[in-house]
């Protein structure tokens, strides 16, 4: 699937220095199409896990299953997050968990996304000098957007919205704090 996206409203800021966002590290695809960046877990280097039978081995973002392989063959982009299957999800949860590593809330989110519904493409926007992030599932043919949006007045905390672009409407009628901004944003993607 291929999106083409125009911005149509000077509300929307696109963000073209990541070092003024601290919270996600990304690497930039093209204009403000952006992959997330999983950190490096040194302390796992040489360590393998098992989970329901699979060898998981999360330094180098690795798993026995047939998902893993596939999707590790498919995205060479160095710590890809769309590279883990829900065994990885599940793994790093844990370890979180028992505080063996860290993890930002924005990258658990888009790790559990990614687990259940496959991978997503996002686009990486500023409504109203706040980060919000819209995840297109890229195996899905599919009218549902995915937004990740700060929590009002809570730093750091994300929650997940969803869009149906082509019924204009939002998943049990939740919607973000700017959410007339971020609709004439999503309007505009063809999808």
């Amino acid at each position: 699937m291929i999106l083409k996206s125009k911005a149509i409203s000077a509300k929307f800021d696109i963000i073209n220095d990541l070092r003024v966002i601290p919270i996600l590290k990304t690497l930039k695809l093209h204009d403000n199409i952006y992959i997330c960046a999983l950190p490096e877990f040194n302390n796992l280097k040489g360590k393998s896990f098992y989970y329901y039978n699979n060898k998981i081995d999360l330094y180098n973002l690795k798993c026995s299953c047939e998902i893993s392989k596939e999707r590790y063959s498919q995205y060479k982009d160095y710590r890809d997050i769309r590279k883990t299957c829900a065994h990885i999800y599940k793994k790093l949860l844990s370890l979180k968990n028992e505080k063996r590593v860290e993890l930002d809330n924005l990258t658990l989110l888009l790790l559990e996304t990614q687990s259940k519904y496959g991978p997503e493409v996002l686009f990486r926007y500023s409504v109203k000098q706040k980060e919000v992030l819209f995840g297109v599932n890229e195996i899905a043919n599919s009218s549902w957007i995915n937004v990740y949006s700060q929590v009002k007045n809570e730093e750091g905390i994300f929650f997940r919205y969803s869009y149906n672009s082509s019924e204009k409407r939002w998943r049990s009628s939740l919607r973000p704090d700017n959410s007339t901004e971020i609709e004439e944003q999503l309007n505009s993607f063809n999808c």
